[in-house]
């Protein structure tokens, strides 16, 4: 039996955690906040309520966590336990999870669920294809051990501003292709808080003017374990995503040294040279998966007035049915 987590299946989701996988990138590059601390503290804390986790007791427990994106009808599934290894009953529990979850993110009025695999990862990709999951893009990432020093062009770039999603939005439509937008489900700039800009989470955000208008867009995150950064953009020069690589790997410079991962759309240009050039080298690629769930509406029942129900059909010839 599947169930919304409480408070006595902690020690099960704290023994599946070494044992799971991250389906989202950033998680499992700059180490994740753990799935049952976040289970069990979310309903205290305003950055932790988003997220919702079912377990099992089956085939020697599981968990499915997922997260759902504030003011959007979307969410993100994030993690998964145990991770796959070849047995079909984990293979069932997997699929029983899943099913069990985009049922309730339906009931949830929760539309598109997302998650992110690694490409090498062949049989958690068929698994998911077969419960109605959709590859619709791929995310490269480059990382190094040992970031150069940011240079000057650091500072042509600024703090992204509130007043920038209608912005974001044009930037968006112009080089993303129409199927990604699709899968995205963003139809207008009153959708810019599903946008990279307005992503969850601890980021720093800040964008690259280029004539008065966003070209560019880098994302900042710390991490425990690793840091990440989203490069994102419309760049016509080498120098522009320079520029915002450049002003990430300022900021990274007062925390910890530890791995730095970037990550990039597979249709974004002109970002391989400059991080190949500050000795980002590629490591992995990611392929971003969306499931359309079926959202219920719930109405209230109609009984027809008696005198419109059907009657039975008399059995004599010429008898009067009667109705009492």
């Amino acid at each position: 039996m599947i169930r919304l987590f409480d408070l006595g299946d902690f020690f099960l989701l704290h023994r599946l955690q070494p044992r799971g996988v991250w389906l989202d990138p950033h998680c499992a590059l700059a180490g994740g906040e753990p799935p049952a601390w976040t289970a069990l503290s979310a309903p205290f804390r305003w950055w932790a309520g988003d997220a919702v986790t079912y377990v099992s007791r089956e085939a020697g427990g599981g968990a499915i966590q997922m997260r759902v994106r504030p003011g959007r009808p979307e969410a993100d599934i994030v993690f998964l336990a145990p991770a796959l290894t070849g047995e079909e009953k984990i293979a069932v529990l997997w699929r029983r999870l899943l099913a069990y979850c985009a049922q309730q993110a339906g009931e949830q009025r929760v539309q598109r669920l997302f998650a992110s695999l690694p490409q090498e990862a062949q049989e958690m990709l068929s698994l998911f294809v077969q419960m109605g999951f959709s590859p619709y893009t791929r995310e490269e990432v480059y990382g190094t051990e040992r970031p150069a020093e940011p240079g000057p062009g650091a500072q042509r770039v600024r703090p992204l501003a509130a007043t920038d999603g209608g912005a974001l939005y044009q930037l968006y439509t112009a080089i993303t292709p129409r199927l990604v937008q699709q899968a995205e489900g963003l139809g207008g700039p009153e959708d810019d808080a599903s946008l990279p800009g307005q992503m969850p989470g601890r980021w720093e955000r800040f964008v690259l003017e280029r004539d008065g208008e966003i070209a560019g867009l880098v994302l900042v995150q710390p991490g425990r374990f690793g840091h990440c950064l989203r490069l994102w953009g419309d760049f016509r020069e080498a120098s522009e995503p320079l520029a915002l690589l450049e002003r990430g790997l300022a900021v990274l410079s007062a925390y910890p040294p530890r791995p730095v991962y970037c990550l990039v759309r597979e249709y974004q240009s002109g970002v391989r040279t400059p991080l190949s050039e500050r000795g980002f080298r590629p490591v992995a690629t990611w392929s971003r998966l969306v499931k359309h769930t079926v959202v219920r509406v719930r109405e209230p029942a109609r009984r027809a007035l008696p005198a419109l129900e059907p009657r039975a059909e008399p059995s004599v010839p010429g008898a009067v049915p009667t109705s009492r």
